[in-house]
């Protein structure tokens, strides 16, 4: 079958496809790909005429009609389109310009389109960029101008990595491997007759804007040719009322919308108090996978949107990477995602060995060569980040049981900007810098072989550190960094999880989770802290930024409320 590139299944979806799509909450029409395309090709004639072809032009793309807009007609003028990110949590604006004039130089861009919004951020005092080096300009800069409808040159695509364990990188991806991502998550999404998508994700973050957005586009025209609808919510009015992502999963009857864990902890909160009619009996795929997937807080959303029709089954953990394009492993739509107990002390010098589960459901049978344990004790749960899609391979480094994860697929990257060397093995395959295993084909992802802390030569893994601190009552789940301390041990430095706790009852809870991490893991932290609300940092995906976290600890710049 031939290569189709993100530029042949936008056409196919505007010409034969049927979808609607809106921009919520300040532009609730419905617009139709069709039109999405006729503007996108108004936005090319408009590139074309300030920007050559070829040439690199940055976008901090946003939720919105002008911006997707603005992007395919990049695409469409035969430009290199970079796409740059939201600020993260916890970083200053200056901190966040002279990031993004680093990304600007790096992509050898001199234009950068922006939300009208957005332009504020720069300060009357330096009109159209001057801060940052670059020409800005805004996404409607396009309107009235004469279309171009003949596509030009070798148009590719740059996205940044997260920047969660070091400086973001830029990764450069042809229009095929965007095609290729594409086509195997529609695949693996197995769309039906009718599909309503709702998402609150940035379209600057590549689940937001592939895995979702154009992947909604796609499968409504052949061989899927779901109708289908899709409502983008603007990610600061989620933030600022996240009820309106369920209401509108509600309202639209969606059948798949995806989300990182923080969300569903956000909203089973938010669910215990819900007193409106929702129906969420319609989701069949709800995937996730943008941070470590906790199986505590699928389950405890489960529970409280159970009440509200929903069904566990449409979880669909995954994992993937910016150097993938997106996706590599997924659980399908029609499977049931699962968990397994693994021993965290036998993981820690590098063997895998399951654990039963006292519940009784332990993990499948069939892997002879996975010693299995009676007891749960000294155990952690694993979700599955299911199996490989259709255009891609996964194996563990040197054929061994467990290590750093590599990849294989028809999406992955062509290289890093600048002289950053790609991390590709002679044989094709790229090293993750993930670690994990693959039992009864499904891949299980443990975290980053950069995170790992080692102390008193055992290996810790700070997403396993921070999922225990979470259970502690005080601790805001999901906002939790272990961290090495620089002497041999580490730190575990969290927010509290809510305002107003006593600075007393924030001291004992530090002893307390301190305790917790030595009997857990055997091996507790020199400190435990408690930060003000807000201040950890994180990525735009909400990953915790534990590289810049460690280096505000080692300056004393937390903002420390209670340590022990």
């Amino acid at each position: 079958m031939p290569v189709r590139s993100v530029l042949d299944l936008l056409a196919d979806a505007a010409a034969l496809g049927d979808v609607r799509i809106r921009f919520l909450p300040d532009d609730p029409a419905w617009r139709s790909a069709s039109e999405l395309a006729r503007e996108a090709h108004r936005a090319a004639g408009w590139w074309s005429g300030v920007a050559g072809e070829g040439e690199a032009v940055a976008m901090v793309l946003s939720s919105s009609f002008d911006c997707l807009a603005v992007a395919y007609g990049a695409w469409l003028a035969g430009q290199r389109l970079v796409s740059l990110p939201h600020p993260a949590r916890g970083m200053p604006i200056e901190e966040y310009l002279a990031g993004i004039a680093a990304m600007c130089e790096l992509a050898s861009t001199r234009l950068l389109a922006l939300d009208p919004a957005y332009c504020a951020l720069l300060g009357e005092e330096e009109p159209g960029g001057a801060a940052l080096g670059v020409s800005v300009v805004p996404f409607d800069a396009y309107h009235g101008h004469v279309a171009l409808y003949e596509a030009r040159g070798r148009a590719d695509f740059v996205q940044f990595t997260s920047g969660s364990v070091s400086s973001p990188k830029g990764v450069v991806l042809s229009l095929d491997a965007l095609g290729a991502a594409i086509e195997a998550t529609v695949s693996a999404m197995e769309p039906e007759g009718r599909e309503a998508g709702v998402s609150w994700l940035p379209l600057s973050h590549d689940m937001g804007f592939i895995g979702v957005c154009l992947a909604a586009l796609a499968a409504t025209a052949p061989p899927y040719g779901a109708r289908g609808t899709l409502s983008l919510i603007a990610p600061e009015a989620f933030l600022a009322s996240p009820s309106i992502w369920l209401q509108t999963c509600s309202a639209d009857k969606a059948t798949f919308s995806a989300a990182p864990g923080f969300a569903f902890d956000l909203a089973a909160r938010l669910l215990r108090h819900e007193r409106s009619p929702l129906d969420l009996s319609s989701l069949r795929v709800l995937a996730t996978g943008a941070e470590p997937i906790r199986v505590e807080s699928l389950r405890r959303f489960a529970e409280t949107a159970g009440a509200f029709g929903f069904d566990e089954a449409a979880f669909c953990p995954a994992y993937g990477l910016a150097e993938a394009t997106l996706g590599v492993t997924g659980v399908r739509a029609a499977e049931h995602w699962r968990s397994l107990h693994v021993d965290r002390h036998a993981l820690g010098s590098g063997e895998v060995v399951l654990v039963d589960d006292p519940g009784g459901s332990s993990g499948p049978a069939g892997a002879p060569e996975l010693a299995r344990l009676s007891s749960q004790e000294g155990a952690y749960e694993l979700v599955s980040c299911g199996r490989p899609f259709s255009n891609a391979e996964v194996r563990i480094a040197g054929g061994a049981p467990y290590g750093p994860i590599e990849v294989c697929s028809t999406s992955l990257m062509e290289g890093y900007l600048g002289e950053e060397p790609a991390p590709m093995i002679a044989d094709g395959w790229l090293t993750t810098g993930d670690l994990g295993f693959v039992e009864g084909g499904e891949l299980f992802v443990t975290g980053r072989a950069d995170d790992v802390i080692v102390v008193a030569g055992r290996n810790l893994y700070p997403d396993d550190l921070e999922l225990i601190a979470g259970d502690h009552p005080l601790v805001r789940q999901g906002d939790c960094a272990a961290l090495p301390d620089g002497e041999g041990s580490y730190v575990l430095v969290t927010e509290p999880a809510r305002a107003g706790i006593n600075r007393s009852d924030l001291q004992a809870a530090c002893a307390e989770v301190r305790a917790a991490l030595a009997k857990r893991c055997g091996a507790g932290p020199s400190r435990v802290l408690f930060v003000s609300r807000g201040t950890l940092p994180k990525t735009p995906s909400g990953k915790p930024r534990r590289r810049h976290a460690a280096a505000l600890f080692a300056a004393g710049s937390l903002a420390v409320e209670a340590s022990a």
